[in-house]
């Protein structure tokens, strides 16, 4: 059986620095078989599963919440884009080589705000 997720690239803003860029993702919430349906074979989801806003589908999980970071160690805190920090997140993520176009639209478009 194979697994996935989601992950996103979010710029916030943050309590000890101006800016905070981090890896998010959001929480599998419940299994989705039981919001399937047959007669229009696919998911019928509520917008809220207790106080979570419901996102979507992925591997048979429903995802929500807020998105949440895993690790400080996948957190970059900077008070304006031209620091030095800042220029190496990316392979301080350990993105790979695959992502190498990518990694340099969003570089340029974070060094552009």
């Amino acid at each position: 059986m194979t697994s996935y997720w989601k992950e996103y690239l979010c710029l916030t803003y943050d309590d000890k620095k101006e800016y905070k860029i981090f890896e998010g993702r959001y929480k599998h919430l419940v299994k989705a078989h039981k919001f399937y349906d047959n007669e229009v074979e696919d998911y019928k989801l509520p917008k809220f599963i207790g106080r979570e806003k419901v996102f979507g589908v992925h591997d048979n999980l429903v995802y929500g919440g807020e998105l949440y970071f895993i690790s400080n160690k996948q957190t970059v805190e900077f008070d304006f884009p031209g620091e030095l920090n800042l220029s190496n997140w990316p392979e301080d993520f350990q993105w790979g080589a695959e992502w190498e176009q990518s990694i340099n639209k969003i570089k340029s478009s974070i060094f552009k705000f």
